[in-house]
């Protein structure tokens, strides 16, 4: 099927934070489909993209691996110093707060935008044989904020696969385990773009370049292992997406990015996208 893509590949700073955490890809002002401006934006030459990972809600797979109402909040909570003027543990400023809350995340919004962030990127997950985790913090938060229409947003569909590494004790050097894989097959896939489309390209508020909701992809190597490492499956699996948005009416282009991990490892990952 020949439909029209656009790609990027982003180098990944590993460093998660509450709030606003990495740097996303940055890209010409001009694509930023959005008639609001802070201050802080009113000459903006680039958009400003910061990764936000969602793990601060009680999730259902979190309580079945480490026990009710257990967020990531409780580690943060545990941590300790471990040397002379080591300050632990961080408390927030706000509280330990709940992200699925439409009124927290409409305090992040108003911090971000205020202060020239005009796009959060949200970890996205969703695995063959569970579906979405941790995806209360973007479809009971950020989509119910009365304020969301003052910055864009967009996936990163985090497609590792999930270990049980938390709460991890210092020094620990055995083998972490495999939770969920992070490969899909086919039908999986076009579950989660039927999802994707219709949930979120479809929002006046999601992000897109030069018009092309833009949708990235935290291990391209993974997605490539998900169709037998076969380029020509994996692409077909990227252009239903794109078909999907064209049948909706939503757009009639993807913008995909890659991000840049273990593509150097496997020249066909670099071909994808």
């Amino acid at each position: 099927m020949n439909v029209p893509r656009v790609s990027t590949r982003t180098a990944l700073v590993a460093v998660f934070a509450v709030l606003l955490g990495k740097v996303a890809d940055v890209h010409s002002a001009a694509s930023f489909d959005s008639d609001c401006e802070s201050p802080a934006a009113a000459s903006r030459q680039y958009d400003i993209g910061a990764y936000y990972y969602p793990a601060w809600h009680v999730d259902e797979l979190s309580e079945q691996l480490h026990g009710k109402n257990w967020t990531e909040w409780e580690l943060v909570k545990a941590a300790r110093p471990r040397w002379p003027g080591h300050a632990m543990p961080k408390v927030p400023l706000w509280g330990y707060e709940m992200d699925d809350q439409p009124a927290v995340f409409e305090k992040k919004i108003e911090a971000a935008f205020s202060n020239g962030v005009n796009v959060f990127i949200f970890d996205w997950y969703w695995h063959q044989g569970k579906g979405p985790y941790l995806s209360r913090g973007l479809e009971e938060g950020f989509l119910k904020a009365t304020n969301n229409n003052k910055v864009k947003f967009a996936l990163m569909w985090a497609n590792q696969a999930l270990l049980d590494i938390m709460p991890a004790k210092h020094g620990f050097r055995g083998a972490a385990v495999q939770v969920l894989n992070g490969t899909t097959d086919m039908n999986t896939f076009r579950q989660v773009a039927d999802h994707i489309v219709t949930t979120y390209f479809s929002h006046p508020s999601y992000y897109r370049v030069r018009g092309c909701p833009y949708m990235s992809f935290y291990q391209v190597i993974t997605l490539l292992e998900s169709f037998g490492h076969n380029v020509t499956q994996a692409s077909e699996a990227l252009d239903y997406m794109v078909a999907k948005a064209t049948s909706a009416g939503v757009a009639e282009c993807v913008h995909f990015n890659g991000i840049d991990t273990f593509m150097r490892r496997t020249p066909q990952a670099g071909t994808l996208l």
